[in-house]
């Protein structure tokens, strides 16, 4: 028992037991190359094997014989190597975004959000009318209005976000990558060269996109889908909106509410593939880091 009780104290041997622990999380939840989840293991991981090194390099100091302090030099080199991957790691904003509890929304909660935000228009956007048609944004308060009382939680949503985005401001816009709206992505990156669309990065089951041109989602050209972006999110040139389409364009609670999809968790789309067209049938990642837990279970 003295033994076991020990080797549980042993800081290098906690470590490693941590290292091997979060790296098979970090490939069950690899679905997808990017994400917060796999971040945050790899993250724990990275701060692991710099546990284990530096408790090596403590040991190591500590032994009477020289030749073998001198060796130390060696796990706290690679301790600085880990530390400049780690903090560059953690530089991602889906990984230091904090995702809270969820919050039991309500009428009177939206009303109050909505009425908070308008106010900030008045106080923060003195001229506000040089840059959006009055008309045009009571026509979308309204709207977020007429959501909140027999709407969907995702419609509220989304059509708070249309009304932020027809500011023409291309940085007051919500931070999409904060995992506290708890938003689903479709695993696959598109990047658009003259030729068209095309996937340049997907999760493991969709490794087979990478390299061919998106054509449709439900039969809706990428191409209208692009066209028709400026109803959700703020830009203020064609570069930016190249850009925030890269990034928020395959979002599914925006292609649901503008009906460009029929279902929440998946889609059909449509790519041009060297053997011709394809259609494929690909579902949103879980972007809930507790049902990943769970599904490494199943």
């Amino acid at each position: 028992m003295n033994q076991i009780s020990k080797h549980i104290k042993n800081p290098i041997l906690i470590f490693i037991a941590l290292s091997l622990v979060f790296a098979f999380i970090a490939i069950k939840l690899s679905d997808i190359p990017f994400g917060w989840q796999f971040n945050f293991s790899i993250v724990i991981v990275l701060i692991s094997i710099i546990g284990f090194l530096i408790s090596i390099s403590f040991r190591l100091y500590r032994n009477q014989k020289k030749w073998i302090k001198l060796t130390l030099i060696f796990p706290l080199i690679l301790t600085i190597v880990l530390l400049v991957i780690g903090l560059s790691f953690v530089k991602s904003f889906e990984f230091i975004a904090h995702k809270g509890p969820a919050c039991n929304m309500n009428k009177q909660l939206w009303e109050e959000d909505l009425n908070f935000l308008i106010g900030k228009y008045a106080s923060d956007y003195p001229d506000i009318f040089g840059q959006i048609d009055s008309i045009e944004l009571v026509h979308k308060i309204d709207r977020v209005r007429k959501y909140i009382e027999s709407g969907t939680e995702n419609q509220i949503r989304m059509s708070i976000f249309e009304m932020h985005a027809s500011l023409n401001d291309a940085h007051s816009i919500p931070l999409f990558f904060n995992p506290a709206y708890d938003l689903h992505f479709f695993p696959i990156r598109i990047y658009p060269f003259n030729e068209g669309w095309f996937v340049t990065d997907a999760g493991r089951n969709q490794k087979d996109c990478i390299g061919n041109k998106l054509i449709a989602i439900n039969n809706v050209p990428i191409d209208t889908i692009f066209d028709n972006y400026r109803g959700a999110f703020s830009y203020e040139s064609d570069a930016g909106k190249t850009e925030r389409f890269k990034m928020w364009g395959l979002m599914a609670e925006w292609l649901y509410f503008k009906d460009y999809i029929s279902e929440l968790d998946h889609a059909i789309f449509t790519f041009r593939t060297a053997d011709g067209k394809k259609n494929i049938k690909i579902y949103i990642y879980n972007t809930r880091f507790e049902h990943d837990l769970l599904d490494l279970f199943k």
